[in-house]
């Protein structure tokens, strides 16, 4: 019998302990694997996503607020600033692009953004079909959204998909619908941001609202949510925040800044789980341990006969380690496997994320897979060693004589 067929059977000879053993590994490597491709799913997604921006600029309250609500669109908008501001702004020597942004409403949960045709340019977004809006009321669709090309449809007022506010004297019609991009913009309904305004400026005429409604909203008539603005240099980088925080109405933020406040958060919650993940992983080298150590003592007399019929101190201490191998080897592969679906399915409740977490690549191997899997096998090997170092002393006389 071969040393791997000797590996299995000793294995076999306390299956709960083996199976325990495998369990414990498999739930520290899918752990890490998971917290590994989540951490570098939010890592990637917040640098595509960011669309090169260099400033946002908008109401003033929590900057971070800011970001997410005008550039990941996973959040609600703090407030509108006068479209007089994105005129001054734009006008600025220190600004080499400013693209205005107004949010508020929404189709079946996709949010409708008011914007301008150099938005699409922010994510390389090509058309599927169809082109861009030239006119108020047309949409180009991203390409995770439901709405077809030639549809017509009816805005909601804010971001809940069964609002009852809704805005039917004015229909919005689908022109073009982009291409995948892997980015925000593929969940994002995109109109000249003029509908938008034009839109609310109608509702003082609709009876469903009462005065106050129709006064706060006639004001958006001639306000947006945002500015996103990309710098003509370093110093325009550094500058424009100062000159836009002087204004009373507005703040800028800078989104690298936040996004590595954002990421620093994240990064809490990663080292717990990767600690968390670390010390199940060492419970199961300490579960095989106890595992191998304790089968080797039951299995000393058969270890005896085995050097009796012919195996080296070499072949039995080489048995013990590849029963470590094994079972650790096993788990770890599992557990990579789990780990992918596990993040793959997390991401995908995280509806709240949806626009950060880029999750294309969490279904195929990563390098990180190899490493884990190496790690795996190597606290088999240190779990099995001291078992396999006792196998290979065994005293043949002694234990027979016994026996």
């Amino acid at each position: 019998m071969n040393i791997v067929s000797l590996a299995v059977k000793g294995l076999q000879h306390k299956p709960l302990h083996t199976t325990l053993s495998i369990l414990a590994t498999i739930m520290g490597v899918a752990m890490l694997t998971a917290v590994f491709l989540i951490s570098g799913g939010i890592s990637d997604g917040l640098k595509r996503n960011s669309g090169g921006i260099d400033v946002v600029a908008g109401a003033k309250g929590s900057p971070l607020q800011l970001i997410l609500s005008s550039v990941y669109h996973t959040d609600v908008p703090i407030g509108n600033i006068d479209i007089s501001d994105f005129d001054n702004i734009k006008r600025n020597p220190m600004v080499r692009q400013a693209i205005p942004i107004v949010v508020g409403d929404n189709f079946k949960g996709w949010r409708v953004v008011g914007t301008t045709p150099e938005f699409l340019n922010l994510y390389q977004a090509k058309f599927a079909e169809g082109n861009v809006f030239a006119q108020p009321f047309e949409v180009v669709a991203g390409a995770n959204t439901t709405v077809k090309m030639g549809e017509e449809f009816a805005a909601r007022h804010g971001f809940a998909a069964d609002s009852d506010d809704v805005h039917d004297f004015h229909l919005y019609k689908v022109v073009g619908r982009l291409a995948p991009t892997g980015t925000v913009i593929d969940r994002l309904l995109l109109t000249p941001y003029v509908s938008v305004q034009q839109l609310h400026s109608h509702l003082d005429e609709d009876e469903k609202h009462n005065h106050d409604e129709a006064e706060e909203e006639l004001a958006m008539a001639h306000q947006i949510t945002a500015i996103l603005i990309k710098a003509k240099n370093g110093a325009g980088v550094m500058n424009l925040p100062r000159m836009i925080n002087h204004n009373e109405r507005m703040q800028a933020a800078n989104p690298g800044y936040e996004l590595a406040r954002l990421s620093k958060s994240f990064g809490v919650g990663r080292d717990v789980l990767n600690a968390l993940g670390l010390s199940i992983l060492v419970l199961s080298v300490l579960m095989l341990f106890s595992t191998l150590a304790s089968s080797l003592t039951e299995r000393r007399h058969d270890m005896a006969v085995l050097r009796v019929l012919g195996a080296s101190p070499a072949k039995l201490f080489a048995t013990l380690m590849i029963e470590g191998v094994l079972v650790a080897g096993c788990g770890a592969l599992i557990g990579i496997a789990a780990g992918h679906i596990l993040a793959y399915s997390l991401t995908g409740l995280l509806g709240s994320f949806e626009g950060i977490i880029v999750r294309g690549d969490f279904l195929t191997l990563h390098a990180f897979d190899v490493v884990l899997f190496v790690i795996g096998c190597g606290a088999g090997i240190l779990a099995a060693l001291p078992a396999a170092i006792s196998a290979a002393r065994t005293d043949i006389a002694r234990l027979l004589v016994k026996g």
